[in-house]
């Protein structure tokens, strides 16, 4: 189990980097700065909007340890490991050990579809190797691979296994995980668009990409549930969907990055083949900012 329990809202993190490519330290420490300030309880680098999957295992180190050394003990941080082969993510698992994070987290496998005794033997091998708490991340519109309740069932019994991240937004199987385990795994949801569907069932928080830009209403969704102000929550949900319509499909990385630089943090450009917004969507998005702050 997590040393420290982990709840609230959790922002996966993007990866700053400079106009050259490689990962910026000095706006890494920016963007984590503005983030525990704007109030976010946690940070998630090297997850899908960190642009883990395309990272090599070096860049995802260098990014991990700046975020680390940026947080500086404020917030914890949850890093993504998951890598293309199980022992290049117990390699990443045991250089976030040395680091002190305080979990780590597991993404199923991509590309191969992969049976639950496969997907489970991953898992116990990673959780046997390392000393941070795990959380699994399920994700099979992107992953292939799903964690089944069966699976999750055999997972919740391996020690280190401390809880799991859902974005698939099948909100009745984060209801029956929730039931079913609920007191022995922390759940997380992550998609934004059901943040506060995912904390009324039982979510202990929310991994959310939009909070690198708008961590304001992600927060004050989180904020007014656990005050039981579900009014206020509401109003705030319905806020950010608003928000993340700006985001054009496919785009949507750089779309958290142009925000970001409308509010004056450069954080570069995503990798490729990840899209880029074209100079039409970057003007539509600052002149919609710009009309929702002057209240019109």
């Amino acid at each position: 189990m997590m040393a420290k329990k982990i709840s609230g809202v959790i922002t996966a993190m993007i990866t700053p980097r400079a106009e050259d490519g490689p990962v910026d330290d000095e706006a890494v420490k920016r963007l984590v700065d503005y983030l525990v300030d704007s109030g976010v309880d946690a940070i998630f680098p090297t997850g899908s909007a960190g642009e883990g999957p395309i990272l090599s295992l070096e860049e995802k180190k260098q990014v991990i340890e700046s975020v680390v050394e940026a947080v500086d003990g404020r917030v914890p941080v949850l890093p993504g490991i998951a890598c293309t082969t199980t022992k290049d993510t117990v390699d990443l698992g045991r250089f976030c050990d040395d680091l002190g994070v305080d979990a780590v987290v597991v993404v199923t496998p991509w590309y191969y579809a992969l049976s639950d005794d496969a997907l489970l033997s991953h898992y116990s091998t990673i959780a046997r190797e390392l000393e941070s708490p795990i959380i699994a991340y399920k994700i099979p519109q992107c992953a292939v691979n799903d964690i089944s309740l069966d699976l999750l069932d055999k997972l919740s019994k391996l020690e280190g296994i401390a809880g799991v991240k859902d974005s698939s937004g099948n909100i009745e199987w984060l209801s029956r995980a929730i039931m079913m385990h609920g007191e022995t795994l922390s759940f997380y949801g992550g998609d934004d668009r059901l943040i506060l569907p995912c904390l009324s069932v039982g979510a202990s928080g929310h991994v959310s990409g939009s909070s690198n830009c708008f961590p304001e209403e992600v927060v004050g969704v989180y904020r007014s549930f656990v005050k039981g102000d579900l009014d206020g929550a509401r109003r705030w949900q319905q806020r950010l969907l608003r928000l993340v319509s700006l985001f054009p499909r496919g785009k949507e990385n750089s779309a958290i990055r142009e925000i970001l630089r409308y509010r004056g943090i450069e954080t570069g450009e995503p990798l490729p083949p990840m899209g880029i917004l074209s100079e039409e969507e970057r003007e539509t998005i600052r002149s919609t900012l710009r009309r929702l702050e002057s209240g019109a």
